[in-house]
């Protein structure tokens, strides 16, 4: 898709990283959906884009895999010509916290059933970012440990009784 040419003046700036990502991110939602607005909060070097409106279940995708590739995309983009690098986070609705607030949920009732029962419990396929969730979350419990298994986009998650930890007398 070629974009008009007027449009090339308005082009930000290579030293910009949030206006890259912000033009880029919404050429990426407007080929989506309609009436979706960008807000930007900066964070020790790390850029965070919010999306509100339009159609958030279209934007976010099946387990969030949309949001996920079109983070990736604006992070590519972002960097392309950078030599120090930038962390972009793209979020609609705010997704990402109740998906945060869901895997944390999950991983304690799972560790709760591996401490009762003395047995692994696996968590399904899931994206680094929401396995690193789960290991974050799980990290102080004593009686668990979290290990990632398997490759690439198959890689699960599994929850191990830690050795010698006595299981809980019902």
């Amino acid at each position: 898709m070629d974009a008009p040419t007027d449009d090339i003046e308005h082009f930000p700036s290579e030293d910009d990283p949030k206006e890259i990502g912000r033009q880029a991110l919404q050429r990426i939602i407007d080929l989506v959906t309609t009436d979706a607005t960008i807000s930007i909060t900066e964070k020790s070097n790390r850029f965070f884009f919010h999306v509100k409106g339009g159609n958030s279940a279209v934007l976010i995708g099946k387990r969030g895999q949309t949001l996920e590739a079109m983070q990736y995309i604006v992070e590519k983009i972002v960097n392309k010509k950078r030599k120090e690098r930038v962390g972009i986070q793209v979020d609609v609705e705010g997704y990402l916290e109740k998906r945060r607030a869901s895997l944390e949920k999950t991983a304690f009732r799972l560790a709760e059933k591996v401490k009762r029962t003395g047995k692994p419990a696996t968590m399904g396929q899931m994206n680094s970012h929401d396995r690193r969730i789960v290991h974050i979350a799980l990290k102080d419990e004593n009686m668990v440990r979290t290990q990632s298994m398997g490759e690439g986009i198959l890689r699960k998650l599994v929850i191990f009784p830690k050795k010698n930890s006595p299981r809980k007398k019902n």
